[in-house]
């Protein structure tokens, strides 16, 4: 009767004295594009939780360094849940932030959100990448998203004001015109190209008879000249054919590949064994 006892309590103190809490794993937004500069952003959040319980949680922001928010404080809780789930279950919560829309950042901008429990820790946190196009439209990207675009980002230089950007139509914008194999390729030749007014360049097939007379200063700024020493191990082959080995430079940024160029090497020092 004892242990029979102690169970009965155990049990009360899990279901009813004490509120079980659904333990959140990852925390992700939708990625979406809307029209217009309307000065409200509107960010849909995911929120996976990975135990059953009560899911008490508070959607909050971190500042952004370009994206200058007009309705945020520190600790204000954009969004609120607290409701029972299952484990495995995902809540899809949407909010909206205020920004003046005549100064907006010309730039890939990032909103870092956080899932705060009741006592204020961080219990997991998430990314939404935002780009106001020089098209009049509205980009939220998650990391995901993101990384599926085949887009190299202009770096931010947030002590510069850039002139007012060009009207760009839609149908001008460049697109990546390599499947995924083509761009893993090595024999694929490539280079970037972008427009005046546009914060990022793509990859595209290089057949040599664009004179890339339509790209940006900020797409031809990515050329540099320098050395690259380094081994290659290789397998059994002709000596005389070492030269020419073609080497690929990619931007790897929180988990995001971007290909950058490639070259081919033109010299090289032979070691025997």
């Amino acid at each position: 009767m004892k242990h029979l006892y102690w169970l009965v309590m155990c049990c009360w103190l899990v279901s009813g004295g004490v509120k079980a809490q659904g333990t959140a794993v990852a925390l992700s937004v939708v990625s979406r594009e809307t029209a217009g500069r309307t000065g409200e952003l509107v960010v849909e959040a995911l929120l996976l939780v990975g135990s059953n319980g009560v899911a008490d949680y508070r959607l909050q922001l971190e500042p952004s360094p370009g994206l200058h928010l007009l309705n945020h404080w520190e600790g204000r809780s954009y969004a609120e849940m607290d409701q029972q789930v299952q484990a495995g279950d995902t809540i899809r919560l949407a909010f909206a932030v205020a920004y003046n829309p005549a100064n907006v950042p010309h730039y890939l901008e990032r909103l870092q959100l956080r899932a705060v429990r009741p006592d204020g820790t961080v219990a997991t946190r998430g990314t939404a990448f935002v780009y106001f196009t020089p098209y009049n439209t509205v980009e939220v990207w998650s990391s995901h998203g993101l990384d599926q675009l085949n887009r190299v980002w202009d770096a931010p230089d947030y002590t510069w004001t850039p002139p007012p950007p060009e009207e760009i139509k839609p149908g001008n914008v460049p697109v990546c015109n390599l499947t995924e194999a083509e761009l893993a390729d090595e024999n694929v030749p490539k280079k970037m190209k972008s427009v005046p007014g546009l914060a990022y360049a793509v990859p595209v097939r290089d057949d040599g008879t664009d004179d890339d007379s339509n790209e940006s200063d900020a797409a031809r700024a990515r050329t540099w000249n320098g050395t690259i020493s380094g081994r290659v191990d290789v397998p059994a082959i002709n000596l005389n054919a070492v030269t020419g080995i073609r080497v690929e430079v990619w931007d790897k940024d929180d988990g995001l590949d971007d290909f950058l160029g490639s070259g081919s090497t033109t010299t090289a020092i032979l070691a025997s064994r």
